[in-house]
């Protein structure tokens, strides 16, 4: 599979075209936890581009905004509402 993915982004930047689009989306965070099960070997490996793509992915806004970190809940916590502002943010929040 990973040779295939390779094979495919020495092509192009992604995997949908010139644009990060719905095969990246629905593909990139499967490869981000099987890169995570040991990432030296993975950023050692050779696939350069595949490394490249998902290195991109996750530095991309729409991963920071997916995957904000939430405080751990412990049963002496407050209840805990995924999605909720945290401290320092507003419901109001708009984007630039």
């Amino acid at each position: 599979f990973l040779l295939e993915l390779e094979r495919r982004l020495s092509k192009g930047c992604y995997l949908s075209g010139s644009d990060f689009g719905f095969l990246d989306a629905a593909i990139a965070p499967f490869i981000r936890q099987f890169a995570h099960v040991d990432l030296v070997w993975f950023e050692d490996s050779c696939y350069p581009n595949t490394i490249k793509w998902l290195a991109e992915f996750k530095a991309s806004l729409l991963f920071r905004e997916i995957m904000k970190k939430s405080p751990v809940w412990t049963p002496e916590s407050d209840a805990l509402i995924i999605g909720a502002p945290t401290s320092g943010e507003s419901l109001n929040k708009t984007s630039d």
